[in-house]
Protein backbone atom coordinates (compact mmCIF):
# COMPACT_ATOMS: atom_id res chain seq x y z
CA UNK A 1 0.00 0.00 0.00
CA UNK A 2 3.09 2.70 1.00
CA UNK A 3 5.13 1.77 -2.02
CA UNK A 4 1.93 2.00 -4.69
CA UNK A 5 1.14 5.23 -2.84
CA UNK A 6 4.47 7.08 -3.77
CA UNK A 7 4.30 4.98 -7.06
CA UNK A 8 0.81 6.56 -7.88
CA UNK A 9 0.21 9.69 -5.98
CA UNK A 10 3.63 10.58 -4.70
CA UNK A 11 3.91 13.03 -2.20
CA UNK A 12 5.30 16.20 -1.64
CA UNK A 13 6.28 16.39 1.46
CA UNK A 14 9.92 14.92 2.59
CA UNK A 15 8.88 13.99 5.82
CA UNK A 16 5.94 11.61 4.71
CA UNK A 17 7.90 10.31 2.09
CA UNK A 18 10.73 9.22 4.57
CA UNK A 19 7.66 7.78 6.75
CA UNK A 20 6.86 5.79 3.82
CA UNK A 21 9.77 4.53 3.12
CA UNK A 22 10.74 3.47 6.22
CA UNK A 23 7.61 1.60 6.95
CA UNK A 24 8.49 -0.11 3.21
CA UNK A 25 11.93 -1.14 4.34
CA UNK A 26 10.51 -2.39 7.88
CA UNK A 27 8.19 -4.56 6.29
CA UNK A 28 10.07 -6.03 3.84
CA UNK A 29 12.95 -7.38 6.02
CA UNK A 30 9.97 -8.36 8.51
CA UNK A 31 8.71 -10.80 5.49
CA UNK A 32 12.19 -11.74 4.89
CA UNK A 33 12.61 -13.24 8.23
CA UNK A 34 9.28 -14.85 7.98
CA UNK A 35 9.97 -16.49 4.46
CA UNK A 36 13.35 -17.25 5.55
CA UNK A 37 12.25 -19.15 8.68
CA UNK A 38 9.78 -21.21 6.82
CA UNK A 39 12.45 -22.21 4.06
CA UNK A 40 15.14 -23.06 6.51
CA UNK A 41 12.66 -25.16 8.52
CA UNK A 42 10.91 -26.76 5.81
CA UNK A 43 15.18 -28.23 5.11
CA UNK A 44 15.23 -29.17 8.71
CA UNK A 45 12.10 -31.08 8.30
CA UNK A 46 13.13 -32.69 5.54
CA UNK A 47 16.85 -33.79 7.08
CA UNK A 48 17.83 -31.53 4.02
CA UNK A 49 20.02 -28.45 6.25
CA UNK A 50 23.63 -28.89 5.94
CA UNK A 51 26.01 -26.80 7.54
CA UNK A 52 28.95 -25.76 5.69
CA UNK A 53 31.38 -25.32 8.34
CA UNK A 54 35.10 -23.67 7.58
CA UNK A 55 37.17 -21.34 9.42
CA UNK A 56 36.20 -17.72 10.89
CA UNK A 57 36.66 -15.46 13.76
CA UNK A 58 33.49 -15.74 15.58
CA UNK A 59 33.75 -12.48 16.37
CA UNK A 60 33.43 -11.15 12.75
CA UNK A 61 30.17 -12.99 12.55
CA UNK A 62 28.67 -11.40 15.98
CA UNK A 63 29.80 -7.96 15.16
CA UNK A 64 28.23 -8.62 11.48
CA UNK A 65 25.03 -9.45 12.91
CA UNK A 66 25.03 -5.89 15.56
CA UNK A 67 25.44 -4.10 12.41
CA UNK A 68 22.74 -5.73 10.44
CA UNK A 69 20.24 -4.95 13.21
CA UNK A 70 21.30 -1.55 13.78
CA UNK A 71 19.33 0.33 11.54
CA UNK A 72 16.35 -1.43 12.74
CA UNK A 73 16.97 -0.96 16.20
CA UNK A 74 17.69 2.86 15.73
CA UNK A 75 14.50 2.99 13.91
CA UNK A 76 12.59 1.69 17.07
CA UNK A 77 14.79 3.84 19.62
CA UNK A 78 16.26 0.53 20.69
CA UNK A 79 20.43 1.10 22.55
CA UNK A 80 22.31 -2.06 21.83
CA UNK A 81 25.47 -2.90 23.47
CA UNK A 82 28.13 -5.03 22.05
CA UNK A 83 30.68 -6.92 24.34
CA UNK A 84 33.19 -8.91 22.36
CA UNK A 85 35.66 -10.80 24.15
CA UNK A 86 39.43 -11.00 22.30
CA UNK A 87 41.88 -13.71 21.47
CA UNK A 88 39.48 -16.04 20.42
CA UNK A 89 40.91 -18.45 17.83
CA UNK A 90 39.41 -19.22 14.57
CA UNK A 91 36.56 -21.59 14.55
CA UNK A 92 34.64 -24.22 12.44
CA UNK A 93 31.51 -22.81 11.84
CA UNK A 94 28.97 -22.07 9.09
CA UNK A 95 29.36 -18.06 8.98
CA UNK A 96 26.09 -17.71 7.78
CA UNK A 97 24.03 -19.87 9.50
CA UNK A 98 25.85 -18.97 13.01
CA UNK A 99 25.27 -15.10 11.93
CA UNK A 100 21.26 -16.26 11.33
CA UNK A 101 21.28 -17.68 14.95
CA UNK A 102 22.31 -13.95 16.54
CA UNK A 103 19.82 -12.16 13.79
CA UNK A 104 16.91 -14.54 15.18
CA UNK A 105 17.75 -13.82 18.87
CA UNK A 106 18.71 -9.98 18.61
CA UNK A 107 15.04 -9.95 16.78
CA UNK A 108 13.27 -12.42 19.64
CA UNK A 109 14.60 -9.74 22.06
CA UNK A 110 13.26 -6.88 20.17
CA UNK A 111 10.03 -8.17 19.80
CA UNK A 112 9.48 -9.13 23.64
CA UNK A 113 11.44 -6.19 25.54
CA UNK A 114 8.26 -4.73 26.61
CA UNK A 115 8.64 -0.94 27.49
CA UNK A 116 12.61 -1.31 27.62
CA UNK A 117 14.77 -0.69 24.94
CA UNK A 118 18.12 -1.40 26.23
CA UNK A 119 19.30 -4.89 24.83
CA UNK A 120 23.08 -6.68 25.18
CA UNK A 121 24.96 -8.53 22.44
CA UNK A 122 28.18 -10.02 24.26
CA UNK A 123 30.34 -12.77 23.00
CA UNK A 124 32.75 -14.67 25.98
CA UNK A 125 35.17 -17.60 25.84
CA UNK A 126 34.75 -20.07 29.14
CA UNK A 127 36.58 -22.95 29.66
CA UNK A 128 37.01 -23.85 25.89
CA UNK A 129 33.15 -22.79 24.87
CA UNK A 130 32.17 -19.78 23.36
CA UNK A 131 29.24 -18.22 24.80
CA UNK A 132 26.85 -15.45 22.54
CA UNK A 133 24.47 -14.39 24.93
CA UNK A 134 21.27 -11.69 24.09
CA UNK A 135 20.18 -9.78 26.80
CA UNK A 136 16.82 -7.99 27.09
CA UNK A 137 14.93 -6.38 29.72
CA UNK A 138 11.27 -6.75 29.25
CA UNK A 139 9.01 -9.07 31.15
CA UNK A 140 10.48 -12.01 30.78
CA UNK A 141 8.71 -15.54 30.47
CA UNK A 142 7.14 -17.96 33.20
CA UNK A 143 9.01 -20.78 34.54
CA UNK A 144 6.42 -22.83 33.15
CA UNK A 145 7.06 -21.39 29.81
CA UNK A 146 10.84 -22.14 29.37
CA UNK A 147 11.06 -25.84 28.65
CA UNK A 148 9.17 -25.41 25.54
CA UNK A 149 10.38 -22.22 23.97
CA UNK A 150 12.26 -24.08 21.22
CA UNK A 151 9.83 -25.99 19.94
CA UNK A 152 8.73 -25.59 16.25
CA UNK A 153 5.56 -23.34 16.23
CA UNK A 154 5.48 -22.77 20.05
CA UNK A 155 4.57 -18.94 21.47
CA UNK A 156 4.58 -17.99 24.79
CA UNK A 157 0.88 -16.68 24.86
CA UNK A 158 0.64 -13.60 27.74
CA UNK A 159 -2.01 -10.88 26.41
CA UNK A 160 1.40 -8.55 25.94
CA UNK A 161 2.07 -11.49 23.44
CA UNK A 162 -1.01 -11.26 21.24
CA UNK A 163 -0.27 -8.91 18.74
CA UNK A 164 3.13 -9.59 18.05
CA UNK A 165 3.88 -11.19 14.79
CA UNK A 166 5.94 -14.36 14.02
CA UNK A 167 6.44 -18.33 12.66
CA UNK A 168 7.14 -19.80 15.93
CA UNK A 169 9.87 -20.94 14.26
CA UNK A 170 12.94 -18.63 14.86
CA UNK A 171 14.11 -20.60 18.43
CA UNK A 172 13.67 -23.54 16.84
CA UNK A 173 16.21 -22.99 14.32
CA UNK A 174 18.37 -21.21 16.71
CA UNK A 175 18.34 -24.36 18.57
CA UNK A 176 19.05 -26.52 15.11
CA UNK A 177 22.19 -24.08 14.26
CA UNK A 178 23.82 -24.83 17.91
CA UNK A 179 23.25 -28.16 17.64
CA UNK A 180 24.75 -28.46 14.09
CA UNK A 181 28.09 -26.78 15.34
CA UNK A 182 28.09 -29.11 18.14
CA UNK A 183 26.73 -27.28 20.59
CA UNK A 184 23.39 -25.76 22.15
CA UNK A 185 21.37 -22.95 23.23
CA UNK A 186 19.81 -21.95 26.84
CA UNK A 187 17.40 -19.52 28.07
CA UNK A 188 17.47 -17.63 31.84
CA UNK A 189 14.27 -15.36 32.69
CA UNK A 190 13.14 -14.02 35.26
CA UNK A 191 9.39 -12.36 35.39
CA UNK A 192 9.43 -8.31 35.08
CA UNK A 193 13.01 -8.47 35.06
CA UNK A 194 14.27 -9.38 31.52
CA UNK A 195 15.94 -13.13 29.65
CA UNK A 196 19.10 -14.07 28.73
CA UNK A 197 19.65 -16.67 25.76
CA UNK A 198 23.23 -18.05 25.32
CA UNK A 199 24.51 -20.02 22.46
CA UNK A 200 27.40 -22.23 23.58
CA UNK A 201 29.69 -23.34 21.18
CA UNK A 202 32.76 -25.40 21.25
CA UNK A 203 36.17 -23.62 20.68
CA UNK A 204 37.99 -26.66 18.89
CA UNK A 205 34.50 -27.02 16.63
CA UNK A 206 33.69 -30.31 15.73
CA UNK A 207 34.91 -31.64 12.39
CA UNK A 208 33.62 -30.44 9.12
CA UNK A 209 31.11 -33.27 7.26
Amino acid sequence: MFAETLQTRGSTNPKMQEEYLDTIVQQTERLTRLVNDVLDFSSIENGQKYYHLALHQLSDVVQSAADTMRFMLEEQKFSLGVDICEGLPPMLIDRDAMERAVLNLLSNAMKYSGSSRAIALRLIHDDGDAIIEVVDHGPGIAAKELNRIFEKFYRVTTPENRAITGTGLGLAIVAHIAAGHGGSVSVQSTPEKGTTFAIRVPVNGKSPS
